[in-house]
């Protein structure tokens, strides 16, 4: 467990340190900047336990593979089960809060082109001064 806070504290300054280098970190974004470094642990979390999933004995035909879409369950009865591996939709959730997560930082591309503060006074001053004939 003391790993993984560890694991977690690395990709939050990894994180951190991202956004210092593009000029676009500030204190405000530490609790977002957390939350970030939580998903993308999680994560990467249900993906190892995903590719990492091997069949178990009882189904002889797949006992060899690993990292499979289907899971094995076996009944009471003895009878055994194939279901969808339910770590891939639950990676793919965790992926796309992350990316809500980076979008809601301006750490994606759709959001680094939105206009930044500085630009749009600029903007808004040669507008005004268009619109006075300046």
């Amino acid at each position: 467990m003391f790993s993984d806070v560890k694991e977690i504290e690395e990709i939050a300054v990894s994180i951190q340190q991202i956004m210092m280098d593009q000029g676009v970190y500030s204190p405000l974004y530490n609790l977002a900047i957390r939350t970030l470094a939580e998903t993308v642990f999680l994560k990467n979390s249900i993906l190892n336990d995903a590719i990492s999933y091997k069949f178990p004995d009882i189904d002889e035909a797949n006992s060899n593979s690993a990292g499979s879409s289907i899971v094995v369950e076996q009944s009471r009865e003895g009878f055994l089960r194939y279901k969808a591996n339910p770590a891939y939709p639950l990676f793919l959730n965790y992926a796309e809060k992350e990316f809500k997560f980076f979008d809601s930082m301006g750490m994606t591309v759709k959001s680094s082109e939105a206009v930044q503060d500085d630009e749009f006074e600029e903007l808004k001053n040669k507008m005004e001064k268009a619109a006075n004939g300046k």
